[in-house]
C-alpha cells in the first residue's frame, strides 16, 4: 500500500479508535454518571484527535462521537431518535465546543508548521552560508558532541560530514593532539572560546596545514548553552612566512658574524637543517667547470657520510637535465615537489644506485644557484626526508632568499679580506718608505756640516752641493709617492728606471758615507773594474 494511502488509514483510524475508546470509557462510567454528561468522554477524543493526527480526523471524531452517544447512551438507546430537548442542547454544545477546539487546535498546529518551516528555512539558510565559507565550519550540542561540518570539512579532509568527533583524530597533528584536547575539555567545563592554532591533514597532498581553531558558545534568553559554533581557518602561508621571515632574520645574523669562504657556506647548510630542510648540501665550482661537493648537512653524521659515499660511487652527470649541474648552466633554481619511486629508479645508474638512493628516503627536492658577483659559482640542494615536507613555490623562494644572503655574506667576506690585504700592503709601503726617507737625510746632513766647515775649499763644497741636490730630488720623489694615494692602497712604489754606469752609483754611495768614515779617521778603500759595467737601476 503507498505511503500516502497507509498515513490516510492511519490517522482516521485513529479517529474511529478513540471514539470507540471513549463511548466504551462512558459506558463503563454509565453506572455513577447515568444520564450526566454524556458526551463528556467524546470531546476528549475529539481534542486527542485533533492534537494527535490533525483536524479533518477531529471532526470525524466529532461527528462519529455524536451518533455513537446518541445511538448508545442517551434515551432511547440503540436508536437515533432524540426525544428530549435538554440532548438537543448537548448535541449543540458539543458540537460547538468540539468545533472550537478544532479550532484551537489547527491555529496552534499552523503556527507550529510554520515555526518549524522557519526553522527548516533558517537551518537550510546557515547550511547554505557555511557551506559557501572558506573556512571548515561546524556545530557542536552543548556537551561537545558534533553534528554539523560543512562541505569545506569533506573536500579538505576526504572524510564525510556525518564523521562527527572521530573525525578530528584522524587529522590533527600529533603533536598538537596533546595540547588541544585540554583546552577543549576546559572551554565544554567553563563555556569560553576556544582558540588554538592547530596543524591539520590535507587529504590530497597527506601534508599538514596550519589552521587557526576558534569555537564560541551560543546561549539561550537565560545564559544556557545551547549549541557550540566553530571553525577552523587555513593560516598556512601566514604561518610560514612568518617563520620563513624569523628564520631569514636569524640567518643574516649568524652570517654576518662569518667571513671565512667555508665557514660561511657551512653555516647556510647548519641553517637549513632542521628548519627548512631535512638535507643540505652545498657545491662549489672548480675551475675546470666541475662541481666539487664542500659541505653536507644533516642531523645524523653517519648519514652525512653515507651521502659522501653516494657521491663518490655515483658521481653527479655534467650534461643531466636535473640536478646541480643543470642549475649550474642555467643559473635557474629546479624544484621536485615529490620524488616518486618511479623517478629515482629512471635516473638512477644500476640496482645498486637504486638502493643506494632509496636508503635516503628523499619525499622532495630544491636546488638554486649561488651566485656572487653575478657569476653563478655554486649551488645550494636541499631535501626532504623524515619530515614528509613537500616544497612548493613559496619555499623556493625562501631558498633563492637564503642563498642571496649566502652570496652577500661570500661578497663581504671577499671584501673584508680585500681590505685586509690591501691595509697589510699599505703598511708594507709605508715602512719601506719610511727606511727610503732616511736614507737620504744622513748624507744631506754631512755635506750641511761640511759647508761648515771654514777649511773647505772651492771642490769640496761644490760636491757637497751636487750630492744636497741629488738627495733632495730624490726626497722629492719619495714624497710624491706618499701623495700618490694609489699606490699607498696598492702598496707600490714607483721605480723610474734608466741606464746607469755601476761606477758612478759606487761613488755616491762612497759619497754619502765619506764624512763619517773621515770622522771615525777610517781608511775606505774602493776598487773598481776597469770596463764599464752598466746596469737598468733606479
Amino acid at each position: 500500500m503507498p505511503p500516502t494511502n497507509t498515513n490516510f488509514v492511519r490517522r482516521y483510524g485513529v479517529a474511529v479508535v478513540a471514539v470507540i475508546v471513549a463511548v466504551a470509557v462512558r459506558l463503563v462510567l454509565d453506572q455513577f454518571l447515568e444520564n450526566w454528561f454524556p458526551l463528556a468522554t467524546t470531546v476528549m477524543a475529539v481534542a486527542f484527535v485533533a492534537a494527535s493526527v490533525g483536524t479533518a480526523p477531529a471532526w470525524v471524531t466529532l461527528v462519529l462521537g455524536a451518533l455513537a452517544v446518541d445511538f448508545l447512551i442517551m434515551e432511547p438507546r440503540f436508536s437515533l431518535r432524540i426525544a428530549e430537548e435538554q440532548d438537543v442542547l448537548r448535541l449543540l454544545l458539543y458540537a460547538a465546543g468540539g468545533g472550537v477546539l478544532i479550532g484551537l487546535f489547527e491555529q496552534l498546529r499552523t503556527e507550529r508548521q510554520r515555526a518549524e518551516s522557519n526553522i527548516v528555512q533558517s537551518e537550510e539558510r546557515f547550511r547554505q552560508l557555511a557551506d559557501a565559507m572558506p573556512q571548515i565550519v561546524w556545530t557542536a550540542l552543548p556537551a561537545g558532541e558534533i553534528d554539523y561540518l560543512n562541505r569545506q570539512w569533506f573536500e579538505y579532509t576526504g572524510l564525510p560530514q556525518s564523521i562527527g568527533n572521530k573525525g578530528w583524530a584522524k587529522i590533527l597533528h600529533p603533536a598538537d593532539a596533546p595540547l588541544t584536547r585540554p583546552r577543549w575539555a576546559e572551554s565544554l567545563r567553563s563555556g569560553t572560546p576556544f582558540q588554538l592554532e592547530v596543524r591539520l591533514l590535507q587529504h590530497k597532498t597527506q601534508d599538514y596545514r596550519w589552521h587557526l581553531m576558534r569555537t564560541v558558545a551560543i546561549r539561550d534568553s537565560e545564559g544556557n548553552i545551547t549549541h557550540w559554533f566553530g571553525t577552523a581557518t587555513d593560516i598556512d602561508e601566514q604561518k610560514r612566512a612568518e617563520e620563513a621571515s624569523r628564520y631569514l632574520a636569524e640567518a643574516s645574523a649568524a652570517l654576518a658574524a662569518v667571513v671565512d669562504y667555508e665557514s660561511t657556506l657551512q653555516k647556510v647548510a647548519n641553517l637549513a637543517v632542521p628548519y627548512f630542510a631535512d638535507w643540505c648540501a652545498v657545491d662549489m665550482l672548480n675551475d675546470d667547470g666541475t662541481l666539487r661537493r664542500l659541505v653536507v648537512a644533516h642531523h645524523d653524521p653517519a648519514k652525512i657520510d653515507y651521502v659522501h659515499q653516494l657521491q663518490r660511487e655515483y658521481p653527479s652527470d655534467p650534461q643531466a637535465p636535473m640536478g646541480a649541474y643543470a642549475v649550474l648552466r642555467s643559473g635557474k633554481p629546479q624544484m621536485l615537489s615529490d620524488i616518486s619511486d618511479e623517478l629515482i629508479v629512471r635516473s638512477a645508474k644500476d640496482a645498486r644506485h637504486v638502493e643506494l638512493i632509496r636508503a635516503l628516503g628523499l619525499k622532495s627536492f630544491l636546488c638554486v644557484p649561488l651566485v656572487v658577483s653575478g657569476k653563478v659559482v655554486g649551488v645550494f640542494i636541499f631535501a626532504t626526508a623524515d619530515s614528509g615536507r613537500r616544497y612548493n613555490d613559496a619555499d623556493m623562494a625562501l631558498a633563492m632568499n637564503l642563498a642571496s644572503r649566502a652570496a652577500v655574506a661570500l661578497e663581504n667576506g671577499e671584501l673584508l679580506q680585500a681590505l685586509r690585504e690591501s691595509d697589510r700592503r699599505k703598511d708594507e709601503f709605508l715602512a719601506t718608505l719610511a727606511h727610503e726617507l732616511r736614507n737620504p737625510l744622513a748624507p744631506i746632513s754631512n755635506a750641511l756640516e761640511i759647508l761648515k766647515m771654514p777649511q773647505a775649499d772651492a771642490l769640496t763644497r761644490e760636491r757637497s752641493r751636487d750630492m744636497m741636490e741629488r738627495q733632495v730630488n730624490l726626497l722629492v720623489r719619495l714624497v710624491d709617492d706618499l701623495l700618490d694615494v694609489s699606490r699607498v692602497m696598492a702598496g707600490k712604489i714607483e721605480l723610474r728606471l734608466e741606464c746607469v754606469a755601476l761606477a758612478s752609483i759606487v761613488a755616491r754611495a762612497v759619497e754619502m758615507v765619506q764624512t763619517l768614515v773621515d770622522g771615525h779617521a777610517h781608511v775606505l778603500d774602493v776598487q773598481l773594474p776597469d770596463e764599464t759595467l752598466a746596469v737598468d737601476a733606479d
